[in-house]
């Protein structure tokens, strides 16, 4: 754990054109860029990289579909981006990013200005459903500054009351004062028929700029090992199931529960996360296989929050 004044952070969106995505399960719902950082890192095994689709240069009356990040080859200077199309719908989507490497001296380059947040639990009917979708639109305790902004997003069962589901979370119409989230349920398997599930959700927003954070923020950070998952809902005891978890221990304990935010690591499944049960100490990584077909998967995590000197 480190404080952002040590921490290495950049901010940005994922080229300047969003991409197709062909609908779930088809051919072309996977998709890939290569995505260069605006500064160099030191040590590529370090480094963190959250990814949120979003609708940036998306044409009004084009869908934006809900599409899962995954993160590979990072190195010093990039990292490999793909896509995975979860929804029934075929769209325009582009990315954010943030790449975090804690470094536990001032980093190089621009300092980083960051708006926290958690969005209460609503409730969703199962994939390709009505009600499969939810949106909200929080504001900014304070404006951002101009410039290149993001806004990730992480699913998350505070307050849930029942099934948390998967909801892929999407970041539109980011600007200085707030943005939307739109979320979709990228499952069809909820334990009943005609059962609803929740999610919350945490998100981050920021900008790289030359005025240092207003807020004492303390940045822990790490990727879980590798697990296998089944194809999207389904389970078979030779195969393994679509749900996979983790226990995940802060190295020093936050002065209060912080915002988590996940991305996948690596090729192998298109699976989405979950922060569950976030203490000051630790949480519970939870993913979920969106995938049609079976892949193993890890997770790079960030949480940020207050820790030692924050107030």
């Amino acid at each position: 754990m480190h404080a952002i004044q040590e921490t290495h952070i950049e901010i940005g969106s994922a080229g300047n054109q969003p991409v197709h995505f062909a609908s779930d399960c088809t051919p072309g719902d996977w998709q890939m860029a290569q995505v260069s950082f605006k500064t160099h890192f030191q040590t590529a095994d370090n480094v963190r990289v959250i990814v949120t689709a979003n609708n940036e240069g998306v044409n009004p009356g084009v869908e934006n579909p809900a599409v899962v990040g995954v993160v590979a080859a990072v190195n010093t200077t990039d990292f490999t981006l793909l896509g995975r199309n979860s929804d029934c719908a075929e769209g325009n989507a582009g990315f954010y990013y943030m790449a975090v490497e804690e470094l536990g001296h001032p980093p190089p380059g621009e300092r980083v200005d960051l708006r926290l947040g958690i969005l209460q639990q609503r409730s969703f009917s199962r994939d390709c459903q009505p009600g499969d979708r939810n949106v909200w639109s929080p504001s900014f305790s304070s404006p951002l500054p101009s410039g290149e902004r993001a806004a990730l997003v992480t699913g998350c069962n505070l307050n849930v009351r029942s099934y948390n589901l998967p909801a892929v979370g999407m970041s539109r119409n980011l600007d200085v004062n707030g943005f939307q989230l739109a979320a979709r349920n990228s499952a069809a398997c909820l334990p009943l028929p005609g059962d609803s599930g929740e999610s919350a959700f945490y998100y981050v927003a920021g900008i790289e700029g030359p005025t240092p954070p207003r807020d004492r923020f303390w940045i822990d950070s790490g990727v879980v090992e590798p697990k296998s998952f089944a194809a999207s809902c389904m389970s078979f005891k030779d195969v393994g199931s679509h749900w996979a978890s983790w226990e995940v221990y802060f190295s020093r304990p936050f002065l209060s529960p912080p915002v988590v935010l996940l991305t996948g690591k690596d090729v192998g499944a298109a699976v989405v996360g979950l922060a569950q049960d976030v203490t000051t100490h630790g949480f519970t990584l939870t993913g979920f296989n969106s995938d049609c077909g079976p892949g193993s998967a890890q997770f790079y995590w960030v949480a940020i929050g207050c820790g030692s000197g924050c107030g």
